[in-house]
């Protein structure tokens, strides 16, 4: 369960402070969130390392748009430890549209940790938009989001960086 949180930090020095600059503003509550996803196609990109692509498409309800999709790409890339793949770097691109054409599009970086079948993914995510409509509070923001996998259901939750 989400509990709303508007502060955290980037850094605390050796008397436990924290430091300003790394301060981060979040909004109080996610502006995205998933409401289902299908997993459309993967593939191997690379063998060494391993780099998976993967095409998702994602229903979502985003803050005062309502119900969007959302196109996406991401590529995988796992890191294996004692022969186990524990670690995920993803990179990722799409667009999301609403059902009057208006488009935004997106580029994200994330880490996630892998447990079993489940992975928990944390990222930062870059919009971009000319829309002029509804979609347009998207442009050149950038939001921190989590990302949970659970077998083949995933769910995303984006908060905006002020």
């Amino acid at each position: 369960m989400y509990t709303p949180s508007s502060e955290a930090y980037g850094s605390i020095d050796s008397n436990n402070n924290t430091n300003d600059i790394g301060k981060i503003i979040l909004s109080d509550y996610p502006i995205y969130q998933t409401i289902n996803s299908k997993l459309v196609s993967e593939r191997v990109v690379s063998t060494n390392p391993l780099q998976i692509e993967q095409n998702i498409v994602e229903n979502a309800n985003l803050t005062s748009v309502g119900n969007v999709t959302n196109l996406q790409t991401w590529i995988n890339i796992e890191v294996f430890e004692n022969g186990r793949g524990e670690f995920v770097g993803d990179i990722g691109k799409g667009m999301i549209t609403t059902a009057a054409g208006e488009i935004a599009t997106w580029e994200a970086h994330d880490t996630g940790k892998i447990k079993g079948k489940d992975i928990i993914f944390h990222g930062i995510i870059f919009f971009h938009t000319g829309s002029s409509g509804k979609l347009s509070f998207l442009n050149n923001i950038t939001g921190l989001y989590v990302t949970q996998v659970k077998g083949d259901k995933q769910t995303t939750m984006i908060w905006q960086w002020k």
